[in-house]
């Protein structure tokens, strides 16, 4: 090599590598070591364009802005942007035999991509436009952004739009999809109990599936269909062999008459599955009471609290009226962690808070 050719490729290498240091993890792979196995260690996206890694770095002959890659087999697959949308691609090694498909506009953000066999399976925003009779200025219209998981099939030229996903995945059984609802695996949806912004972080042995949320992670077994474990880094959730299920139930009511303590006293009798399981302590409205409950892990069930107050003018207790009754409530129960819910009474309705209990 010529020494004036050595500094412009030293330039080029250095610019390379401190991009990838800077904009690694925004600009990822979308996969890195893929569900499937697959490395796609030797391809690299950056700042729109892909490079292969070998003994030294080529980029791929690939024009415009790449959104994403994903490494199947022989074949690499990409989306780019394309003056009419986004165009679904795919190169042969070592070839370089180049084929493209159409997807259309209305795209906004890729956030996943995984291709199994010529099947395309993108997660990404697409744009919704509302009804201008539907927005407050007149004759204008409101753009949003809605996440969907969408089926490409370039042979038939198919395009299969899935809303309500929130990340999904494949494995040898199939599509499994998470959802606000739980984790559809070929149709059988399985609760979790995981809160805030989820999404699939890996999965194991193709069976397992780890979900997180940043600080805690859910293990579901897809094979046997149950939510099996879960723990955040560095501490693990109570359990308790005797109960599952915590009910706490506290009044919130400002009374403008003053009663005292010993007059304003409530319990709740308890409910599961249409069997008495028990009741409360009696403790005045405004400290609380609370029981604990054991019910089959596993499998959803009714529970159902009623309430009663001390009659000051019988002297006995006496169950309020429907209107000032609690709503039954449909809980999946999972295994090896306890279910925290807690009834606040306002004097007008019942507010519900459900969580995993943790000491």
């Amino acid at each position: 090599m010529k020494p004036d050719a050595i500094i412009p490729l030293m330039f080029f290498l250095i610019t390379l590598f401190f991009s990838l240091a800077v904009y690694g993890e925004t600009e990822k792979n979308f996969s890195g070591k893929t569900e499937s196995g697959i490395s796609q260690d030797k391809f690299i996206l950056n700042n729109g364009r892909v490079y292969k890694s070998e003994r030294f770095l080529q980029e791929l002959p690939i024009e415009g802005n790449i959104l994403g890659i994903y490494s199947n087999d022989d074949f690499l697959c990409y989306i780019k942007e394309s003056g009419d949308g986004w165009l679904a691609g795919s190169i042969k090694n070592p070839d370089e035999v180049i084929s493209e498909f159409n997807l259309g506009p209305g795209f906004r953000k890729l956030h996943k991509l995984i291709c199994s066999g010529r099947i395309f399976y993108l997660l990404a925003d697409i744009i919704q436009k509302s009804d201008p009779s539907d927005s407050e200025s007149s004759g204008s219209l409101t753009v949003k952004a809605e996440k969907v998981l969408i089926r490409f099939d370039p042979d038939i030229n198919e395009k299969k739009i899935i809303r309500g996903v929130d990340d999904f995945t494949l494995t040898d059984g199939g599509l499994i999809t998470l959802t606000g609802s739980g984790l559809d695996c070929n149709g059988y949806l399985i609760p979790f109990t995981l809160e805030g912004e989820r999404y699939i972080e890996r999965i194991i042995d193709g069976r397992f599936v780890f979900l997180s949320n940043g600080s805690e992670i859910e293990i579901i077994d897809t094979i046997s269909q149950r939510n099996i474990y879960i723990y955040r880094e560095g501490k693990a959730f109570p359990f308790n062999p005797d109960y599952n299920i915590i009910l706490e139930f506290n009044d919130n009511i400002e009374s403008k008459e003053t009663v005292s303590d010993t007059e304003n006293m409530v319990y709740y009798q308890i409910n599961v599955n249409g069997a008495d399981t028990g009741r409360t302590e009696t403790a005045p409205s405004n400290v609380g009471s609370s029981s604990l409950i054991k019910a089959d892990a596993g499998r959803y069930c009714i529970i159902k609290a009623e309430r009663w107050e001390l009659d000051r003018i019988k002297g006995r207790y006496v169950r309020v009226n429907n209107i000032n009754q609690p709503e039954e409530i449909k809980l999946y129960v999972p295994e090896n962690r306890i279910i925290k819910i807690r009834f606040l009474y306002d004097g007008e309705k019942y507010i519900m808070n459900q969580s995993v209990y943790d000491n």
